[in-house]
């Protein structure tokens, strides 16, 4: 099952280091979002209500770091919006900028 396999890679990747987890949840959550976009090109990204975090919807399921996105009654969580171009454009921005930031603190 696809669902399983998502989990599976979901799982290696927050476990892959110890920060993962607050990493990809607090700045590069559409980092994270282009991962599984590489791995599955049928994501898609979404915003939570707050549009403080992306979350990725595969196969008409939605996940994040941590795993599936669902309530505490195991349904998709409420209050998503789809991202739209100039969305995508603002995230791609802070995610460049990030990067230029972390090499200029290595110099």
């Amino acid at each position: 099952m696809k669902h399983q396999q998502i989990l599976k890679i979901i799982r290696a990747i927050r476990l892959s280091f110890l920060e993962a987890g607050i990493v990809y949840t607090q700045g590069a959550c559409y980092g994270f979002y282009t991962i599984l976009k590489a791995i599955y090109p049928t994501a898609e990204a979404y915003m939570t209500e707050n549009k403080g975090h992306i979350i990725s919807k595969i196969e008409n399921r939605y996940y994040d770091i941590q795993g599936e996105c669902i309530d505490v009654n195991g349904e998709p969580i409420g209050g998503i919006t789809k991202l739209t171009k100039k969305q995508h454009e603002y995230w791609e921005s802070v995610i460049s900028t990030q990067r230029v930031e972390t090499i200029l603190k290595k110099e």
